[in-house]
């Protein structure tokens, strides 16, 4: 794999994650960067982070990302869709 000019430098510590759909998550100071076979893309605040510097990602078993985020805690229960992070939603009740 080659790096891409545009992709920001990995955070310290549990920076790589390789999701369920085996997609490569690389925790970065400038947002999510995530890499598919369609290449990389960054998942940032402006596309439905709350802040972005992202320090790790994992995966939970019931396949929900949780994101930890610099002086902002935890995103919980979310998922990437359409080129956009956001909280996942469950059926309607």
């Amino acid at each position: 794999m080659q790096a891409s000019a545009d992709l920001p430098e990995a955070s310290d510590g549990d920076s790589l994650q390789v999701d369920s759909q085996g997609r490569l998550l690389v925790a970065t100071d400038l947002g999510l960067a995530v890499h598919a076979s369609s290449g990389w893309e960054r998942l940032d605040s402006s596309r439905g982070l709350p802040a972005d510097e992202v320090s790790c990602a994992f995966e939970d078993r019931e396949g929900s990302l949780w994101i930890g985020l610099d002086g902002a805690g935890w995103c919980a229960g979310w998922g990437i869709a359409n080129g956009r992070a956001g909280p996942q939603r469950g059926p309607e009740q």
